[in-house]
């Protein structure tokens, strides 16, 4: 796993658990001001066409770049979100949320 804060400090956590790695990772990051970036997991070319919706980095990629664009030109970023294909995935209200599991990949919604 690796961590990296907006000061330009970085971590490179390498533990015997990935339970070991993410407790490692929430210590560093309250110390890190509660604001880093991370990168786990590590997968072969393989793994990745395997396992991946084909085109979702790509998509991702330019859904960053539209946003980046419009917010530097002035413009609305969600109207050039829109613009690329999407498909809505679900549809409806948060009505509660309980964190259930004390970890920060945990929790509940109704």
């Amino acid at each position: 796993m690796a961590l990296a804060d907006d000061k330009g400090n970085t971590l490179v956590v390498d533990a015997v658990s990935n339970r070991w790695s993410e407790r490692i990772a929430r210590a560093a990051c309250v110390e890190m001001g509660c604001q880093v970036s991370c990168a786990d997991t590590v997968l072969r070319g393989d793994q990745l066409r395997e396992g991946l919706v084909p085109a979702t980095l790509t998509l991702a990629e330019d859904l960053g770049r539209a946003v980046r664009l419009a917010r530097a030109a002035h413009a609305d970023p969600v109207a050039e979100a829109t613009r690329r294909p999407a498909a809505v995935a679900a549809r409806g209200q948060i009505h509660n949320y309980r964190d259930t599991s004390g970890r920060r990949t945990g929790g509940e919604v109704e």
